[in-house]
């Protein structure tokens, strides 16, 4: 049986856009590390295992977002839906 570990591939952190179905919620500062499942021993990368882990600032005032998938468009262009469970408020 082969053995996996997670490698840090990349760390971003800025100002983004939280978004409701294409509606902007608010701009948030975020912070977001992309890890990649890679075999021990030969060093090699498994496609499509991967983990992301990060926070932002939006404090949750409207009850009815909980558990709503949301989406976080970074500032390059590139947007995530359905924030995973890793992703939490800083203000928590």
């Amino acid at each position: 049986m082969q053995h996996a570990t997670f490698k840090l591939v990349e760390e971003l952190s800025g100002t983004g856009d939280l978004e409701d179905q294409g509606t902007v919620l608010r701009r948030v500062r975020y912070s977001v590390a992309r890890y990649q499942g890679m075999l021990v021993g030969s060093g090699m990368p498994i496609p499509g295992v991967h983990r992301i882990e990060g926070s932002t600032d939006f404090e949750v005032t409207d009850v009815s977002l909980i558990g709503k998938p949301l989406t976080l468009r970074l500032e390059d262009g590139r947007a995530r839906t359905r924030l995973p469970q890793a992703f939490r408020s800083r203000r928590q």
